[in-house]
C-alpha cells in the first residue's frame, strides 16, 4: 500500500525538487532537454537518446507550490541543435547531473512535460517553447 501525504507535505516536497535543482545550478542554469527515445529506467541511467535542444530554466520560472504540484510560472523557450522526434526530456541541473526526467506530449497531451509545437518531430534551429512542466508530489 503507497502511503498519502498532506498538500502541505506534498507542496514542501515540490519546492524542494525546485530548490535542489537550483541550489546545484551557481555558475551555470538548469534546464531541460529534449531527447529522443524513451526514457531510461531511472535518472542515474546513461541516456541512449540524442538531445535535439534544451530550454534554460532561469530563477522565477517556477510557481510557488499549490495543492501538491508546482508548475511553471512562464513558458521556458529555447532553439533545438539537431533534427529528431522527442521521446522524453531531462531536466539537468548546472552541474551537470540528470534531476529528473519525464514523458513529453504536445500541449493539452498530459506529459510530465508538454511542447507547444504542433509535432514531436523537429528540425535543427526550430524554436521551441515548453508550455508545462508540473512537479506533482507524492500521493493525497
Amino acid at each position: 500500500m503507497a502511503s498519502q501525504y498532506s498538500t502541505r507535505v506534498r507542496n514542501a516536497v515540490a519546492s524542494a525538487v525546485t530548490a535542489t535543482i537550483a541550489a546545484a545550478s551557481g555558475a551555470a542554469p538548469a534546464r531541460v532537454a529534449l531527447i529522443t527515445g524513451a526514457k531510461p529506467a531511472s535518472c542515474a541511467a546513461a541516456d541512449p537518446g540524442t538531445e535535439v535542444g534544451s530550454c534554460p530554466i532561469a530563477a522565477g520560472n517556477m510557481a510557488a507550490a499549490s495543492a501538491g504540484a508546482q508548475a511553471l510560472a512562464v513558458a521556458l523557450a529555447g532553439v533545438t541543435t539537431q533534427a529528431g522526434t522527442i521521446g522524453h526530456y531531462r531536466v539537468y541541473a548546472g552541474d551537470g547531473q540528470c534531476d529528473e526526467q519525464g514523458t513529453v506530449t504536445l500541449t493539452g497531451g498530459g506529459g510530465d512535460c508538454e511542447l507547444a509545437a504542433s509535432s514531436l518531430t523537429v528540425v535543427a534551429g526550430q524554436p521551441i517553447a515548453i508550455s508545462l512542466r508540473s512537479l506533482v508530489a507524492g500521493g493525497a
